[in-house]
C-alpha cells in the first residue's frame, strides 16, 4: 500500500503485527543496525561523509524518530590501522552511545562491521566491550570471532549484497542460532529480498 502514497505520507501501522503467530503482546520497533561515521575509511574517501557517531545517534533519535540505532564502523582486527577503528575512536563511539541512550525511549548500541572471506558482517553489541577484546588478530574467519566473544551479549548480521569469496554452496554457520538470527537484505546497495526485485541496484539513498 505504501507504494501508492506520496513520499511524505506513511501507511497506517495499526495492528501491523496482527495475524502473526505469537504477535499478541508484542510491539513493532523501527531502527537501523548498520551505519558508518567518519571513523570508517570509506566514508571519508568515497562519500566524503563528515559525521561522528554522536551525529548519527542524534539524527536517528531526533530526526528519523527511530527506536534503536547502532553505529557499526569498519573494523578488521587483523588488518592495517587504516581498516581498524582504533582504541581512541572506539572509546569515543561508546561515549557517544552513552550520551544518546534513553532506556525505554531510544536504545543506542555500539558495534562494528567485520569483513572476512565470508563477506561483510555487522556485529551488534548488547554491552560495552574493551577495545582489546574486539581487536584480536586471530578473529578470522567469522567463527573465530564468535568463539572469541562467546558468553558476551552480541549478534552478527551478514550482508546479503557481499557474499565474500566462498564457493556458491559454502557458508559459515553459527553453532547457536541466537548469535546470527537474521540476514540483511536491504541497504543502500539495494534490495535482495527476491531474485528479481526492482530495487536490486545502488539506490538513490546512497
Amino acid at each position: 500500500k505504501g507504494k501508492a502514497l506520496p513520499l511524505d505520507v506513511t501507511p497506517p501501522r495499526d495492528d501491523v503485527a496482527a495475524g502473526y503467530a505469537g504477535a499478541d503482546g508484542y510491539n513493532v520497533y523501527f531502527g537501523d543496525l548498520h551505519t558508518h561515521s567518519q571513523f570508517s575509511v570509506d566514508c571519508i574517501e568515497r562519500e566524503k561523509l563528515m559525521r561522528t557517531p554522536g551525529d548519527l545517534y542524534a539524527y536517528a533519535r531526533q530526526v528519523a524518530c527511530l527506536d534503536f540505532h547502532c553505529v557499526t564502523d569498519h573494523h578488521q582486527p587483523w588488518d592495517t590501522p587504516r581498516n581498524r577503528i582504533g582504541a581512541d575512536l572506539w572509546a569515543r563511539t561508546i561515549a557517544d552511545s552513552r550520551a544518546h541512550d534513553r532506556p525505554g525511549e531510544f536504545l543506542a548500541f555500539v558495534g562494528f562491521e567485520y569483513r572476512d572471506q565470508r563477506g561483510d558482517t555487522a556485529v551488534v553489541l548488547g554491552e560495552e566491550l574493551d577495545y582489546d577484546l574486539i581487536t584480536q588478530p586471530h578473529y578470522r574467519p567469522v567463527d573465530r570471532l564468535w568463539a572469541g566473544l562467546a558468553g558476551r551479549d552480541f549478534i552478527t548480521i551478514p550482508h546479503f549484497h557481499n557474499g565474500g569469496g566462498l564457493k556458491p554452496d559454502e557458508w559459515i554457520f553459527a553453532n547457536d542460532s541466537r548469535v546470527e538470527p537474521v540476514l540483511e537484505i536491504y541497504s543502500c546497495h539495494g534490495s535482495y529480498e527476491a531474485e528479481r526485485v526492482n530495487e536490486r541496484y545502488t539506490s538513490e539513498i546512497k
